[in-house]
């Protein structure tokens, strides 16, 4: 899990009550439990292991990782991802970024569509999302400024990457040298929400879907990872 938005993946899992079914961890080195957030993030309540974070380091650059979360400041066309540079004159630096997307196969990068400004509005009953104020600042650009990951090695590599965002998600293959939409959240106008605040036009899938309701109601999501053993096995009497 990486810092910022990436971090709510914790306890989204914990209220869900799938910690005993995934190993959630953290650059600092904790593996497992219920990794903590905002100031506190690094270590994890009731974790299975800690251990330095240069050796953590050595499981994430040897692919120990099945997947991914990371945040991302811009992305262009090409599905490359800008977190080392917030302005032309300002450098942040990557972190250990470069080091976890390189190594995993499957990457989900997490962020607004836009910033500075943005306010939301929620139904948490019926499940539907509407913009109030977008950002002033937009995130899905021609050009980042500064390339931390590229969409167009993360193809060559043949890594799995989709960009998710609280109106649309993205991903990025081998079929199109942009980004493919393939996702929106109910309540979301396409043009006025999605493709006006773009800096580039996306690919829009031939199966646009919906992105599940659950996800912006008050309600628990009752997530099923892996269904009920029922569903999982079936007998062969002979």
């Amino acid at each position: 899990l990486g810092i910022g938005l990436p971090e709510g993946v914790a306890s989204v899992a914990g209220e869900e009550d799938q910690l005993d079914f995934v190993t959630l961890t953290t650059e600092p080195g904790s593996f497992g439990g219920l990794p903590a957030s905002g100031r506190s993030f690094g270590p994890s309540a009731n974790a299975d292991a800690l251990v330095e974070m240069n050796e953590q380091f050595d499981f994430y650059d040897g692919g120990g990782l099945d997947m991914c979360f990371l945040g991302a400041a811009q992305v262009s066309a090409k599905g490359d991802v800008n977190v080392s540079r917030m302005s032309p004159d300002r450098l942040t630096g990557p972190g250990g970024f470069i080091d976890i997307s390189q190594s995993t196969r499957n990457i989900c990068f997490l962020c607004t569509f836009t910033a500075k400004g943005l306010d939301i509005a929620f139904d948490g009953k019926a499940g539907n999302i509407s913009i109030v104020q977008d950002g002033r600042i937009k995130k899905f650009v021609n050009e980042v400024y500064e390339r931390t990951f590229s969409g167009d090695e993360a193809v060559r590599r043949g890594q799995k990457v989709f960009y998710v965002t609280e109106r649309a998600v993205f991903r990025r293959t081998a079929v199109h040298d942009v980004l493919e939409l393939v996702e929106i959240a109910p309540g979301i106008d396409l043009q006025r929400d999605v493709l006006d605040q773009m800096e580039f036009v996306p690919v829009i899938s031939d199966d646009l879907g919906v992105m599940d309701r659950r996800l912006f109601k008050y309600d628990k999501m009752n997530i099923e990872l892996f269904g009920s053993l029922r569903d999982r096995v079936k007998w062969h009497p002979d």
